[in-house]
């Protein structure tokens, strides 16, 4: 083999062995030694000769075209392998910009010891597709859409007792995450992602898989990659199971994530109020204070709901009220809510608003002062914020 080279080497002449792009040209040489002596030696030079092979695809020689087109994915991968060799190698590196996924890696996680450590455990897998998401900016929800679509097919549930041959492993997951946490904020469509397969179906079932709700609590940067993928999510269902997910696998972050999606005025308030029971369920009474600007807030959720026949609204403040009866272990229904919840919800987000509705102003009176009286014999260093009167309509003279 080493004598082959050499030979190969030999062959090219000196003139011709420069630059990558003089090398690109030698793929159209007369002669197939000079040739396959050009594809060497660019294979030699690895990423130093990509641009060269790139520009060469599209060259009007057919034989410079097809080796180019050839020799581009095998130069791409050999560089890619390179740099993270040489990174694995280093005990001590950084996330440093010539490391395949490091800048975005480190603008998502950080470089704390946990996100490092997580990085180095996958970056072989994960290299080809951060590559891929720095070089095609803007274009990141097509990326992760094709990766969900390639995942799709494993992301169903094993009944115990069956091997699982199919089942996605931790790299496909942190990777299912990182790429939802990319790019512009997506919307609450349901956006097709090939098929016949929208966005809901693809992601609801890896929310089921037990290899997922025990991973994502495992460390700090688990966590960190967890909250980052679901600050984007705005499909509403995906939002209140996301933050369901969250909070039966013990994440602490959710409290804090669920009061910035409470307090985000750029989302449709029919799922930031998601994020104000989140807070409710994973919140310390401690953090009771946190409530008052929106006990404060009378906006309506969605118009006029049904309640058993009866008209009834929920406002901002009523799904406080929920989140502090949850914080303080207190049953709605007993506190004077008209419709209790389902008992599948009593650890979970609630599956609508409208089982925070008062049919009228006396009976959300009568549950506010209820809770008045709670604190007061309870927590009596604690107030229950109230809103300001409703201004009286201006009459004609």
């Amino acid at each position: 083999m080493l004598t082959l080279s050499l030979t190969i080497l030999l062959s090219i002449p000196p003139e011709t062995a420069v630059t990558p792009e003089t090398l690109v040209r030698q793929l159209g040489a007369a002669k197939f030694k000079d040739r396959e002596a050009a594809e060497f030696q660019l294979m030699e030079l690895g990423a130093a000769a990509l641009p060269a092979v790139l520009k060469g695809i599209n060259d009007p020689d057919a034989e410079i075209s097809a080796r180019c087109n050839a020799l581009w994915p095998k130069l791409y991968r050999l560089d890619i392998d390179k740099r993270v060799k040489a990174f694995l190698d280093d005990p001590k590196a950084k996330l440093t910009p010539d490391v395949p996924g490091a800048t975005i890696w480190k603008a998502t996680l950080g470089e704390s010891e946990s996100s490092l450590e997580l990085f180095r455990k996958h970056i072989k897998e994960l290299a080809p597709k951060f590559v891929e998401l720095e070089t095609k900016k803007g274009d990141e929800y097509s990326i992760y859409a094709d990766y969900l679509l390639s995942i799709y097919p494993r992301t169903r549930v094993v009944p115990a007792g069956m091997k699982d041959d199919n089942g996605l492993t931790e790299a496909d997951l942190i990777m299912f995450l990182f790429l939802g946490a990319q790019g512009k904020t997506r919307d609450n469509r349901v956006n097709q992602i090939g098929q016949g397969i929208n966005y809901y179906t693809a992601v609801y079932p890896i929310f089921n898989l037990p290899q997922f709700k025990d991973m994502i609590n495992k460390t700090e940067a688990h966590r960190k990659l967890y909250v980052s993928w679901l600050k984007k999510e705005r499909y509403i269902t995906l939002v209140r199971r996301g933050f369901e997910v969250g909070i039966q696998a013990k994440i602490p972050e959710m409290a804090d994530m669920g009061l910035e999606l409470a307090k985000d005025k750029s989302i449709p308030i029919t799922i930031s109020y998601i994020g104000l029971l989140a807070f409710g369920h994973t919140a310390k009474k401690e953090d009771f204070k946190k409530l008052e600007e929106f006990f404060k807030d009378r906006t309506q959720i969605g118009g006029v709901v049904a309640i058993g026949g009866e008209q009834g609204a929920t406002e901002v403040r009523d799904i406080a009220l929920a989140a502090a009866a949850q914080m303080f272990g207190l049953d709605i229904k007993e506190l004077g809510f008209p419709r209790p919840l389902p008992k599948s919800t009593v650890n979970t987000i609630a599956p609508s608003y409208i089982y925070f509705a008062f049919s009228n102003e006396a009976q959300r009176e009568a549950a506010y002062s209820k809770f008045e009286k709670f604190l007061k014999e309870k927590h009596p260093d604690l107030e229950l914020p109230r809103p300001k009167e409703k201004p009286k309509d201006k009459k004609d003279n």
